[in-house]
């Protein structure tokens, strides 16, 4: 299944039934392989310590080529190797033909903020102004939602003025949009701090 479908579902299920054969390190190098090569371990005679399932391969598989760096995002997400997640992401947008689904760019951005916030910055605020391009309210909202992300990072570097020079900017390059001028308003008012009474 994993071979015919590739995805990280595909890869814990394959995951939890090689641990229980003690398999899993030949397993995991073989498939990893296979992610980036395109070729089936079955069939380049590599290690591979699983017996034949005796099953028929289908025929709706509709492949993809190598190497297929959603799934190995999405398994170097998993787990928890960040320069991995940022190395297939960076083979991901080299590959222009390959475009790239909102939340696994979001699922990137999450998995190397710590490590890499100034590049999570940028995927976050390039997803929101993708968002933003579109004349839709619903979209505007979207868009917010990462810009949220993106100034939650700002802040915590301790670099509110640099958000505040781009929020600026956004503003006037969409000021001919009243409402999303609003949700960016929202985004730029500072937070009341009450004193004791």
């Amino acid at each position: 299944e994993f071979f015919e479908n590739p995805n990280l579902k595909a890869f814990e299920d394959l995951q939890k039934a090689s641990e229980k054969a003690e398999v899993w390190f030949p397993v995991r190098e073989a498939i990893l392989h296979f992610l980036k090569t395109g070729e089936n371990p079955r069939d380049a005679r590599m290690d591979w310590p699983l017996p034949d399932t005796g099953l028929e391969k289908s025929v709706s598989f509709q492949g993809g080529s190598e190497p297929f760096t959603d799934v190995l995002i999405e398994i170097a997400i998993h787990e928890k190797r960040v320069d991995d997640v940022l190395k297939w992401y960076d083979v991901h947008k080299q590959r222009r033909k390959d475009w790239m689904w909102d939340n696994l760019e979001d699922k990137v951005a999450t998995a190397i903020a710590h490590n890499y916030p100034d590049k999570a910055v940028v995927i976050w605020k390039s997803i929101a102004e993708s968002h933003i391009s579109k004349v839709n309210v619903a979209s505007y909202g979207e868009g917010a939602a990462y810009l949220r992300k993106a100034q939650k990072i700002f802040t915590h570097l301790g670099r509110a003025n640099e958000w505040d020079t781009y929020l600026q900017r956004l503003k006037e390059a969409n000021r001919r949009k009243p409402r999303l001028i609003e949700i960016l308003d929202a985004l730029s008012q500072k937070p009341i701090i009450r004193g004791k009474r």
